[in-house]
């Protein structure tokens, strides 16, 4: 199976609210699984940066935003919310 990445990270200075914003609308537009690809691919960008940077901490701070903060918008609000936990 051929996952491609919805972000193209090399056009973008903030490929995680690019992503974000992508889940979003494809929620709004009722493309579930495009709305979940986003989400996760938001979480794995978070989990590079995080790694990358070596602090794990909630109060990483990840395109003006924090890790936590991140962390709770894909799992919780995108995730959780539009019941697209597998």
């Amino acid at each position: 199976m051929k996952v491609e990445m919805n972000v193209n990270t090399t056009i973008t200075n903030f490929p995680i609210t690019k992503a974000w914003e992508g889940g979003q609308l494809a929620v709004k537009e009722g493309r579930m699984d495009d709305a979940r690809n986003y989400f996760d691919q938001g979480i794995a960008m978070v989990a590079a940066h995080t790694q990358l940077t070596g602090d794990d901490s909630d109060g990483l701070i990840i395109e003006k935003k924090s890790r936590k903060v991140w962390l709770m918008r894909f799992w919780k609000v995108g995730l959780e919310n539009n019941g697209l936990l597998l």
